[in-house]
């Protein structure tokens, strides 16, 4: 909808209210020029009536490999919403669905939100494969209707791809 600007001092809380805005999926771009903590409150409903809300921490940048794990729920509707800071990027994106890995590449713009559909997926892994962008990335997750609607927002964390091994001997 725009850039605003809010100045807030060292050691103080500030508070950017966003309103009137259509139903739908938005993106909280935060720039900085000394490091800051962030994170976004995300409400559905009125207030009036029984909802649900979010708190939406700032992503960290995923450095080697990105991941999450969920349940397939039909009645859930979830989506990857993926960035890349700082400069253009090209992400590979690996869902699990019915048990089959599928794969993707999303061309990222510098600073512009790329969702990726995650419908019917049990997993997703994410990964830079060119350019010079930091990747971050958040899974959203909303569900039910009217006061019965939910919502859920993670972000993608580094995920461990390797693990020691040691040796196993038989007892004697």
């Amino acid at each position: 909808t725009g850039e605003t600007v809010l100045s807030v001092p060292a050691g103080a809380v500030g508070e950017l209210p966003i309103a009137g805005l259509a139903d739908g999926t938005y993106t909280v771009a935060l720039r900085s020029d000394v490091p800051v903590v962030a994170s976004a409150f995300s409400r559905i409903g009125t207030g009036a009536a029984p909802g649900d809300f979010a708190w939406s921490p700032a992503a960290t940048g995923v450095v080697t490999l990105g991941g999450a794990a969920f349940w397939s729920d039909p009645g859930v509707t979830r989506t990857a919403h993926l960035v890349s800071t700082g400069g253009n990027s090209t992400a590979e994106v690996v869902t699990v669905i019915d048990g089959e890995p599928r794969t993707r590449k999303v061309e990222l713009l510098a600073d512009r939100v790329a969702t990726v559909p995650l419908d019917g997926a049990t997993s997703v892994s994410v990964r830079r494969i060119t350019g010079s962008g930091e990747l971050r990335g958040t899974i959203v997750s909303s569900g039910g209707t009217g006061p019965a609607r939910v919502l859920s927002a993670m972000s993608l964390e580094e995920s461990a791809v390797t693990s020691e091994v040691s040796r196993a001997f038989p007892p004697p």
